[in-house]
């Protein structure tokens, strides 16, 4: 039979041993844990600066655009701005990011009338309280532009540069 001195030191190898086997228990779960959590690395930091490739100037004006799989049901929609890569509209109909366009743009102060093919980029909802119908703004990307249309639209989106600059001059913007 072991001495009172053995069996206590029996004892605290006892709980030293459960001390042990709880913290690798507890450094299992944590790293089990820590598994779930999605990790990534920031590679950028917003600037402030525009992203986009092509400048944006706001604009209104009317289009006649008709969804590719839908032929002959052209529609009109007033334009939120142009660029040399793409149009923002006002829908009445909602379509899906990809949904591929046939587009008419008749430029204002008759500028020249376009033809381009184009599909959507994004969509957001933005009917308000009160409205009868569902309002979308939609963001189409140019996808096919024949050479002269591109010469017209750069000429035309030149000139609307050429205001705006001109207006932050004048001290009017």
């Amino acid at each position: 039979m072991p001495s009172q001195g053995e069996l206590i030191l029996y004892l605290y190898l006892l709980l030293l041993l459960s001390l042990i086997i709880l913290l690798l228990i507890l450094q299992q779960s944590h790293l089990r844990k820590k598994e779930t959590f999605s990790s990534g690395k920031a590679i950028a930091v917003w600037s402030g600066k525009e992203r986009r490739r092509f400048r944006r100037f706001k604009i209104d004006f009317s289009i006649k655009y008709e969804v590719s799989d839908k032929l002959k049901t052209h529609q009109e929609a007033p334009t939120r701005d142009i660029s040399q890569g793409g149009l923002g509209l006002i829908l009445y109909e909602k379509l899906k990011p990809g949904t591929p366009l046939r587009i008419w743009i008749d430029l204002p102060q008759n500028k020249g009338k376009l033809f381009v093919l184009g599909n959507v980029a994004w969509e957001k909802e933005v009917t308000r309280e009160g409205d009868e119908r569902r309002i979308f703004y939609v963001g189409v990307c140019f996808t096919a532009v024949d050479h002269l249309t591109q010469i017209n639209l750069f000429n035309f989106i030149s000139s609307l540069e050429e205001v705006e600059d001109e207006r932050k001059v004048c001290g009017k913007a």
